[in-house]
Order: structure tokens, then sequence, then C-alpha cells
């Protein structure tokens, strides 16, 4: 096994043609598995409903949200959308976790968790400093058992997110279209169809110059999440920055999270001041600020994982043209 870390899209390796899938096929068949996974949360809408009276209506539209709905809604995702994403990929994607990199790490997990906790801090921060936030404590309307409550919900949901758009998105979509066309033309065209995604349920809300700026924020988001998943060769980096990066939105700060209002967070961020810098209806993720910082901190990540050990980083590295996804990789 060679000493020097490789990277497929610099020095493909020789070896037998990739049993790679079609570009098209990848797209639709993975975003069909994104919807299927999805269609755990009528689960919680139905428990919602039955505990608490409510229509079924006035649960998906988000119109009622109690410390009970948001409990359940992430014992849902936990208990019934994270096993559903891992059993839709075995038996539907069909790919090995050796070559998905989805082996269960804790330490890269807890590592996401916390990058991705500083990145949001940090981002209010200087949304703060600029005079664009202003933080308070809100005036807590429920006991603690409440709050508890709801915090572990919005914690539980953040992470059957963080998985489930980690599977498709750069476990499935990303590392496909890396066999084809290698990780720099896979990271744009992913890139493009994570930001789609995000904008299905949006596009009468937005102008288009929101449109521009969220497809922008959200190419830049996923190249972070793709350093992120190809430099540790996990997952679980990601998916544990992807999780801390919700939670942090919509149950520290209580703000608008992908185009859906927060109001559940344990501090309240009042925003004011031009979209470009609060983030407009979809919220903070698309503000320059946010945009600016996934920016600096791509290369960040980048050079990390050189510096670190080449037997840590090997896994992942040989992903592209030249690997075999049928067989998973070869020098792992």
């Amino acid at each position: 096994m060679s000493h020097t870390l490789r990277l497929a899209f610099l020095e493909p390796e020789a070896s037998p043609a990739p049993v790679s899938r079609h570009p098209l096929l990848v797209i639709i068949w993975s975003f069909g598995l994104f919807i299927l996974i999805h269609t755990t949360q009528y689960v919680y809408m139905g428990l919602a409903s039955a505990a608490t009276g409510a229509t079924f209506d006035e649960i998906a539209s988000g119109k009622l949200q109690t410390s009970e709905t948001l409990l359940l809604r992430g014992l849902v995702g936990l208990l019934v959308g994270i096993p559903a994403t891992l059993l839709v990929t075995r038996f539907l994607w069909r790919r090995r976790p050796e070559w998905m990199g989805s082996r269960l790490s804790i330490g890269l997990f807890l590592r996401g968790l916390a990058l991705g906790l500083a990145a949001v801090i940090l981002i209010v921060v200087i949304l703060a400093v600029v005079g664009v936030a202003r933080l308070s404590l809100p005036a807590y309307e429920t006991g603690l058992k409440e709050l508890l409550a709801i915090q572990f919900g919005l914690a539980g949901w953040a992470l059957f997110t963080g998985v489930a758009e980690e599977y498709v998105f750069r476990g499935m979509a990303a590392r496909e279209l890396a066999v084809r066309w290698g990780w720099p033309v896979a990271t744009i065209t992913g890139g493009i169809y994570f930001s789609a995604a995000h904008l299905m349920a949006l596009l009468p809300l937005l102008t288009l110059g929101a449109m521009l700026g969220i497809l922008m924020a959200g190419i830049v988001a996923h190249t972070l999440f793709t350093a992120l998943y190809l430099r540790s060769g996990s997952l679980w980096l990601p998916i544990g920055f992807h999780a801390a990066w919700n939670f942090a939105l919509s149950g520290l700060f209580g703000v608008t999270l992908s185009g859906r209002s927060g109001s559940s967070g344990l501090l309240h961020v009042d925003l004011t001041g031009p979209s470009l810098l609060t983030g407009g209806n979809f919220g903070i993720e698309s503000s320059a600020v946010a945009v600016m910082l996934m920016a600096v901190m791509i290369p960040g990540v980048l050079r990390w994982r050189r510096r670190r050990s080449m037997a840590e980083s090997h896994r992942i590295t040989h992903f592209g043209r030249g690997s075999d996804p049928s067989q998973g990789d070869k020098h792992a």
C-alpha cells in the first residue's frame, strides 16, 4: 500500500473499469429513496394527531407544535427514520458499507458534532457583532420537563435528518457520481441536486434572487459536507456536523431552519437587516456570513485531512474513477 495519500481525481488507480451507475439513474433513484425514507413522517403525524386530537393537516403543516408533538417527532426520527434509512440503503441501494464509508464511527461523529455546533455559534456571534442578530432569553412558558422534551425531540429529528441527508446526498449521489466523473464534477453536480431538493417546497415563496442565493449556499454546504466525507473516509463526520448544525439552529437559537420557522430555542434570536445577512425566508444558512464561513472551512478541512495519518483516511481517498463499487475499496 502506498505511503502517500492519493486522491482519485488527481491520480486515478489503474484497475478494471468500475461498475458504475448512470448519473441520471443515480439522481432519480436516490431522490425516490429520499422520499421513501421521509414517508416515516406519516408515522409521527398519525401518532401526534391521535395524542393531541389535532387534525392531520395541523400536524403536517406545523401549525401545532407542542412539547408532546416535537418529542414524538424526534422519537419517530430516531426509532423509525434512522432504521428506515439503513434498511433502504442495504436492500434498495445495495452498496456495501465499506464502499459508502457508512460504518459507524463514534469518534468521527463526536468531532462532527463539535465542529457543527461551533460553526453555528460563530455565525450567530458574527451576526450579533454586525448588529443583525440580537440574542435574549425567551419567556419560557413551559416547565423543565416540557423544555427537555422539546430539546430531545429537536435533537432526535436533527440526527435523523443528518443521517438521511448524508446517506442520500453524499453516500449515495456524490459517491456514485464520482465513479463516473471524478470528485470535482460530482461535488458541483451533487451540490445543485442538494440545493434543488431543499428549494422544492419553497419555490412559491422565493424571488429569483433568493433562489440563486439558496442555490449558492447549497452548493457550498454540499462541498463542505463532501470534503468532510472524503477526508475522513466516513459518513459519520458530516453526519455529526449536519446534526449539530440543524440542532443548534432549531434547538439552541430557535431560528428558521431550511425555510421552516422555529420558536423553540433555548435562546431567542431576533434578526433584522437585509436578506443578504439574515438569509431571508430560508434562514441564516443562506446568509452571506454562513456561506463565507463554510467556504473558508472547505480548504481548512482539506488541509487538515492531508496532515492526518494516511492509514486513517485511506479508506475513501480512492473514490472516483478506478474503484469498483460492487467490491468495495480494495485498499480499505
